[in-house]
């Protein structure tokens, strides 16, 4: 159950999870429910399905892949070969946050991924990208974090995301989290209804800004633009 103290409605996490659950996107299934304990009236909440390895079995129908919760400061900059590297921790907890396969702690996946990500020339980025990770959903994902206002995840905040490893395709999945700073809140005094959505990151996002450099994703991200707002 979610409080979403930020959202007086109760209403923009659940409206951008069933925006992405008709796309056919990966997302929460949520309801309102009035929480009642020992008979008293303890307020609205949002239900909320977890992000967890229940889901991915869910959505996926197997979860034997890799599934990382990335909280701040996950930028997906390249930091070395080493994917020991890659689990650094902040504030008690990891970065990249493996939450299956927990026994094989095995970040050599998602090493991999940053590499391409970082290391590959633009010239054949979309070659080599589109071997390691769903290109075509990120930019969808992208499109709505543009019109909802969503500056809490990757491209506003390097925050609030999961990446999924998934053993059908072999491409990690951008999956959307915490979806609730959305349609208007603000907590930075900026302005994002009216931001550029071409430069939308206040900061170097290689997942964002290396894919808005290849013309090809740009004219994919603008077409999920305009589809959102029609």
């Amino acid at each position: 159950l979610n409080a979403n103290q930020n959202d007086p409605s109760l209403l923009r996490a659940g409206l951008s999870w069933n925006i992405l659950r008709r796309m056919g996107l990966a997302g929460s299934r949520t309801s309102h429910v009035k929480l009642m304990l020992n008979g008293e009236y303890m307020g609205a909440y949002v239900n909320t399905e977890h992000l967890d390895e229940e889901f991915v079995e869910e959505y996926y129908d197997k979860d034997e892949g890799n599934f990382f919760k990335c909280l701040w400061p996950a930028t997906l900059e390249y930091i070395s070969q080493n994917p020991d590297d890659y689990k650094f921790e902040v504030n008690g907890r990891r970065a990249y946050d493996l939450k299956t396969n927990k026994a094989q702690d095995d970040y050599s996946d998602i090493a991999g991924f940053i590499e391409v990500l970082n290391n590959t020339s633009d010239a054949e980025l979309p070659c080599a990208l589109e071997k390691e990770f769903n290109v075509a959903d990120f930019l969808k994902v992208q499109a709505l974090d543009v019109v909802s206002g969503n500056w809490d995840g990757y491209a506003g905040n390097k925050n609030n995301f999961y990446l999924y490893h998934n053993p059908q395709t072999g491409l990690f999945d951008y999956i959307p989290y915490d979806l609730d700073n959305t349609w208007g809140i603000d907590w930075l005094d900026e302005e994002w209804e009216t931001r550029d959505p071409y430069l939308w990151s206040p900061e170097f996002r290689p997942l964002y800004d290396r894919l808005m450099a290849i013309p090809e994703y740009r004219q994919w991200y603008t077409y999920y633009l305009r589809r959102m707002r029609s």
